[in-house]
């Protein structure tokens, strides 16, 4: 049941972020954020144990370069 935030920033493409959880599955998909850049956003919930996958690609051909990436479990407040 824990919420988290994958934050991916880039000044090199247009990032496109994905969580995939234990099954495979994509189960969340951002591509903009809510900033106005080609930066991306992502909150999920986390259902069930296992390994899940962060993969990080570019929007559109060729887009390569340096990436951030920040994951973030939310706290209840």
């Amino acid at each position: 049941g824990d919420q988290i935030v994958i934050d991916l920033l880039s000044d090199s493409f247009d990032t496109i972020v994905t969580l995939i959880g234990p099954n495979g599955m994509t189960m969340a998909e951002n591509d903009d954020g809510p900033d106005g850049t080609t930066n991306s956003l992502l909150f999920a919930r986390i259902t069930e144990g296992g390994n899940y996958i962060v993969r990080v690609r570019s929007f559109g051909e060729g887009g390569t370069g340096s990436f951030n990436v920040k994951v973030t479990r939310l706290r209840p407040i």
